[in-house]
């Protein structure tokens, strides 16, 4: 049964969960995108060789890399792999304050999301389309529409107008 509450200048959430229809979107949009981070931090983390698409890219086989230049591609493996984690786990403790209405939770992910996922969406393009490789476009693609779709359905509606909040320009002055 779905409720709605109105005060003014109190948000508005209604559903079962305490949550709007958009509400539930933007977290199954935090979960969804989460859940790609942490995938990819596993397939990255648990990495004895290249990923199959640099393969393709660099034109070589993992046995005819240099022994020394394995350990580097393997540590730079790991070191992305701890951007997949660090952007799944914040989206994931940032549901709860987005979800309570706070709007710099909802900046916070979307920034952060932005801050790994634009590079990355960068760096994947061009390495398919200067050599064909098929690097995980959709992936970073895919986890950015996530964090956009979240950002804008997690707006909260509040209910009244500035004026009735008791904030507006005819609210009386209060001094400390």
């Amino acid at each position: 049964m779905e409720e709605e509450r109105k005060m003014p200048g109190k948000r508005v959430n209604t559903g079962e969960l305490g949550m709007s229809t958009r509400m539930k979107i933007a977290v199954a949009c935090y979960v969804a995108g989460a859940l790609i981070g942490l995938v990819m931090f596993g397939r990255y983390w648990m990495a004895s060789e290249f990923m199959p698409y640099h393969a393709v890219a660099s034109g070589t086989t993992w046995e005819a890399v240099p022994a020394g230049l394995q350990l580097v591609i393997l540590a730079l493996l790991k070191a992305a792999s701890a951007g997949f984690l660090t952007g799944g786990v914040v989206a994931l403790l940032l549901i709860r304050p987005v979800v309570n209405g706070e709007n710099w939770a909802r900046w916070t992910a979307l920034t952060s999301s932005a801050a790994l996922l634009i590079p990355l969406l960068y760096v994947t393009l061009s390495l398919r389309l200067a050599t064909g490789a098929p690097s995980p476009v959709g992936a970073a693609a895919g986890a950015l529409a996530l964090a956009i779709v979240a950002f804008f359905a997690a707006r909260v509606q509040t209910a009244g107008t500035i004026a009735e909040s008791g904030y507006g320009a005819s609210a009386p002055l209060r001094r400390g």
